[in-house]
């Protein structure tokens, strides 16, 4: 079989005097330089190979890769095609290397004009397929990197099936963050609900996640004071869907919900419950009879113009581990609430129950996704 020898000291001692070969050429291949310069992408695919396998034969061939073991010796057979696509990668990622050399100099000479954050990046094809695998932890990744990552998803989502993007995986994608998410929140939150945490440590908790308990809030607007109309809001209100308003205020998990009354044989709301109702029914009686204002004060202050129509309390507070031991004080509980004008009260553990029962309803599409692919033939991607 024909051979080559290497005799290019730039490709590093341990490379010098390496023997290549080549068969199916009609002729010494031309890219094969005179004198053992080597050939294009040679110096690396050589290195590659010596730190995969103790003893190989490198073989070079028109149009075949194929790897086989001859004995103690494994012989790699890498076509033209290959060669070409390592020496490109080689060669892109070279050029990226003297960009970044470049922005990095020009930056110290003109700091006000150039900066590192201005590097020149290279897209090859096939790049990012090979980086964003199952190998890739996704928190080893910077939080600039995770918001390019989330902004270029959604730019490939939205431009439609002439980029070639795939909506059964984005289906399957956004599913899975979904699901991972709200299991992570309900994990978060129950864990919260084993600690005892001021009100205050509450208040700030579900100012920050208070929309993801509920997929009908869309907006939330802090707790402030709107001094034109002599309204205080609770701890927070929040936008819905349709642009109406509704107001939350938090108390304690372990806040009594109902007291028994013994002699009737009933119960009735505790003392903080029935506190908490007469503060929320105050907001929103202050609310509607100022809603103009209020309307003009929110629209300042978050852009949005509200519909102030029966808006509706929410108390976050206790839990209805308080009728584990009690059906009868449970089915009070049910129509104390339900006699409640515009005011709900909601038990910690009520809120956890709504999370998972949104982690069922969307396990329940995925799967009813993916039985549909089945019955028309077509088998899920990913």
């Amino acid at each position: 079989m024909p051979s080559y020898t290497i005799r290019n000291k730039t490709y590093g001692q341990a490379l010098v005097g390496t023997t290549v070969y080549y068969r199916g050429f009609p002729e010494k291949p031309r890219f094969l330089k005179p004198k053992g310069q080597g050939f294009p992408g040679g110096k690396h695919l050589l290195e590659t190979l010596g730190k995969k396998y103790r003893k190989f034969k490198l073989i070079l061939h028109p149009t075949k890769d194929e790897i086989k073991r001859n004995g103690s010796r494994v012989d790699v057979i890498v076509s033209v095609r290959t060669l070409r696509k390592i020496d490109g990668v080689v060669r892109s990622r070279s050029r990226d290397l003297r960009l970044e050399a470049a922005i990095e100099g020009l930056s110290f000479a003109f700091p006000g004009v150039f900066s590192t954050a201005q590097r020149v990046e290279t897209y090859r094809k096939g790049m990012l397929s090979g980086l964003l695998t199952d190998l890739l932890d996704p928190r080893s990744l910077s939080s600039e990197d995770q918001r390019a990552v989330t902004s270029y998803a959604a730019k490939i989502a939205i431009t439609g099936k002439g980029t070639g993007v795939d909506e059964r995986e984005l289906v399957k994608r956004k599913h899975s963050v979904q699901l991972l998410h709200l299991k992570n929140l309900i994990a978060e939150f129950e864990k919260r609900l084993t600690r005892t945490l001021s009100e205050n440590e509450w208040q700030s908790y579900f100012d920050e996640k208070i929309l993801f308990f509920q997929d009908n809030y869309i907006r939330k607007i802090p707790k402030i004071n709107i001094a034109t109309v002599t309204t205080q809001f609770p701890d927070f209100g929040v936008i819905t869907a349709d642009e109406y308003l509704d107001l939350i205020e938090i108390k304690l998990p372990r806040t009594p919900l109902l007291r028994e009354d013994k002699s009737h044989k009933t119960f009735y709301w505790s003392p903080d419950i029935s506190k908490a109702i007469a503060q929320v029914e105050t907001y929103l009686e202050s609310v509607t009879t100022r809603k103009s204002d209020l309307i003009l004060q929110i629209e300042k202050i978050t852009g949005l113009k509200l519909r102030i129509m029966k808006p509706r309390g929410i108390i976050i507070a206790g839990s209805t581990s308080e009728f584990s031991q009690n059906g009868e004080k449970r089915d009070f509980f049910r129509l104390l609430n339900d006699g409640l004008k515009n005011v709900e009260v909601v038990p910690y553990d009520e809120l956890a129950n709504r999370l998972k029962n949104t982690v069922i309803s969307i396990e329940k599409l995925e799967a009813a996704y993916k039985g549909g692919l089945a019955k028309s033939g077509a088998a899920p991607r990913g």
